[in-house]
C-alpha cells in the first residue's frame, strides 16, 4: 500500500510540476502565481494559498473530520472440537490479534454455508498456557448442531468497539515517501496546511484515525497530491 501511494505521489509531483510551470507568470503577462507557499516557522511544513482559478483547476474538494461510533469486528476461521456440556470451537490467532479480541462481548459462530444462521458463543479459558497465546476458545450450545472437526466462521468484536473515533474518507490520506501519513487541512478560504495523522484501521472507503486534527476540521479529499507537489516547490511556480 505504501509503495503504491509513494508512486502515486511521485506522479502527482510531476503533474504539479507541469501545472505550476504552465501557470508560472511570464514577464510579458505579469500573471499572478497560482500558488503562494510560505514556510511555517519552527516546522518543516508550509502554508499554501491558491488563487481561486488554481483551486478550480485542481478541483479541490474538502470534507470535515467527523466522529462516529466504532464497530470493530473481525471474521476468522475456526474448527469445532468435541465437547460434553457444550460445543467447543478453536480459533487459531496470532498473538497480536488474540490480544485485540474483546472477550467481554458475545461471539457469533456460523457454518460456512451461505445464509446459515449464527449461534452466540462465549470466550472461555484455553486448556493450557501455551494454547492461551495461540488460539481463542469458545463455548457454543449443543443445540447448535455443530459436528466435531467442522469448519466455521467466527465473528468477534475487537477492543475499541462502541468508542467514538474520528474518521475521514480514505481518499484524504496522503502517504509520503517515508510511509508517514498526512492530510491537508483548510484553515481558511484557499489556504491549505499539511497535518500529521495516525491511521488506526481502514473500514471500506473510510480511514479510522487514532491521531488527527479536531473533529470539524476541513480536510482535502481531491487535489492532495498536487498540493504536496506545490509545497515541495516542484516547478518553482509555487514561490
Amino acid at each position: 500500500m505504501i509503495k503504491y501511494r509513494s508512486c502515486w505521489i511521485a506522479l502527482a509531483w510531476i503533474v504539479a510540476s507541469i501545472w505550476l510551470a504552465a501557470c508560472t507568470p511570464s514577464p510579458e503577462t505579469h500573471q499572478v502565481a497560482p500558488a503562494h507557499v510560505e514556510p511555517i516557522a519552527g516546522t518543516d511544513l508550509s502554508r499554501i494559498e491558491l488563487t481561486e482559478k488554481a483551486a478550480e483547476r485542481l478541483d479541490i474538494q474538502t470534507v470535515p473530520v467527523r466522529e462516529q461510533t466504532a464497530a470493530r469486528k473481525r471474521v476468522f476461521g475456526g474448527q469445532v472440537l468435541s465437547g460434553r456440556a457444550s460445543v467447543l470451537v478453536r480459533v487459531a490467532l496470532n498473538e497480536s490479534d488474540l490480544a485485540k479480541v474483546d472477550r467481554s462481548q458475545p461471539v457469533i459462530v456460523r457454518p460456512l454455508e451461505e445464509g446459515a444462521d449464527g449461534w452466540i458463543a462465549q470466550a472461555i479459558a484455553a486448556p493450557d498456557a501455551e494454547e492461551a497465546t495461540e488460539a481463542l476458545y469458545l463455548s457454543v450450545a449443543t443445540e447448535s448442531g455443530f459436528a466435531p472437526d467442522q469448519r466455521v466462521s467466527v465473528e468477534t468484536s475487537m477492543l475499541g468497539s462502541g468508542a467514538e473515533q474520528k474518521v475521514i474518507p480514505y481518499a484524504a490520506v496522503l502517504y509520503d515517501t517515508h510511509g508517514d501519513t498526512w492530510v491537508y487541512t483548510r484553515p481558511g478560504p484557499l489556504v491549505f496546511v499539511r497535518a500529521p495523522i495516525v491511521v488506526d484501521y481502514i473500514d471500506g472507503d473510510l480511514a479510522v484515525l487514532s491521531e488527527c486534527p479536531p473533529a470539524g476540521t476541513e480536510v482535502v479529499t481531491s487535489g492532495t497530491g498536487e498540493l504536496f507537489g506545490a509545497e515541495s516547490g516542484i516547478g518553482g511556480g509555487g514561490h
